[in-house]
Order: C-alpha cells, then sequence, then structure tokens
C-alpha cells in the first residue's frame, strides 16, 4: 500500500509540474441550447421577467466546472470557479437575444499579488465576479474573506489590490 501511495504521490507531482507555466490557456467548450425554463413547459414569462434561453456547457478541459460566479459586458462573459479559475469568452445570441454559444474562450488560474499562485484550494475560492464601469474586474472569495480587483490585459488577469469586505466577517 505504501509503494502504491508513492507512485500516485510522483505520479501528481510531475503531473502538476507539466502544467507549471499554463496560467492562461484556450480551451473549448462545447454547449446546448436550453430553450424552456421548466422540462415539458413552454412558459417564457415569470412575473417581469422572459426566460430568453440557456446553455448546457461541457469542456474536456480538466479545470472547467465549480461554476460559482458570472458577469457579462456586451458580448463578453467572465466565469469565476470555486476551485480558482477563470474563465472568458464571447457569447453569441440568435436574432431574439438567446444565447447559443460560447466561442473564443480562455480559462486561466486566479492569482495573488505579483501573479503569484495560491498555495491552498481555500485562498483560491472564488464566488463572484463583477465589471466595473472602467474595466476593473472585481472577484469575491470565500473562506478567506475579500474582495479583488483585477485588471484584464487581453490575455490575463493581473491582480491590482485586495480589501477586507465593507461589513465585518462575522455577519458575512
Amino acid at each position: 500500500p505504501i509503494a502504491g501511495i508513492v507512485a500516485i504521490t510522483l505520479y501528481i507531482a510531475a503531473h502538476a509540474a507539466l502544467h507549471a507555466d499554463e496560467i492562461v490557456k484556450p480551451v473549448s467548450i462545447t454547449a446546448r441550447t436550453i430553450t424552456n425554463f421548466h422540462i415539458g413547459s413552454d412558459q417564457q414569462k415569470f412575473g417581469p421577467l422572459t426566460f430568453l434561453g440557456g446553455l448546457e456547457m461541457d469542456s474536456r478541459e480538466q479545470h472547467f466546472g465549480a461554476i460559482s460566479g458570472v458577469d457579462f459586458t456586451g458580448d463578453d462573459i467572465w466565469f469565476v470557479t470555486d476551485t480558482g479559475f477563470w474563465l472568458q469568452g464571447s457569447l453569441s445570441r440568435n436574432a431574439k437575444g438567446a444565447p447559443k454559444a460560447i466561442t473564443a474562450t480562455s480559462i486561466g488560474e486566479i492569482t495573488a499579488k505579483g501573479g503569484a499562485r495560491f498555495s491552498n484550494k481555500w485562498e483560491a475560492d472564488a464566488e463572484g465576479i463583477a465589471i466595473a464601469e472602467d474595466g476593473t474586474i472585481i472577484i469575491s472569495f470565500e473562506r478567506d474573506h475579500r474582495i479583488a480587483q483585477y485588471q484584464w490585459n487581453g490575455t490575463d488577469l493581473s491582480f491590482v489590490d485586495d480589501e477586507q469586505p465593507p461589513v465585518p466577517l462575522h455577519e458575512l
């Protein structure tokens, strides 16, 4: 049993080292359109809201999934994950405005000050994302509660600053 644990540990360490320089990379996402909010129902109006459509997304990328936050700026769509990654792509829509595909997508690790990687998963547990009017990307984190600001340079997110939430941590 010990030899098996050592072999698995060495494999994991070697596999991680192969990807140590891949902070950002392109990712392919397949999407199936969702036309009905409720299966078996064609109801589209819910009070003042109208369901335009949705996407069921999938990818072979090992870090795709665990999406916990999303925001839009025009046709750009941004996601953050519970596992410390961000995704950015272009959202295309049909003539009625319903989403139909996500293209030109990149995935990258959310990094700390100076581009450093987080040592522990709980440090990178992103929960929300918002794009400010000036283009600043604001990411909120749980566990290590804070709000961080990033700038997009066209290929990667660069850490700018972080701060504690504007309420006492025990109230979160």
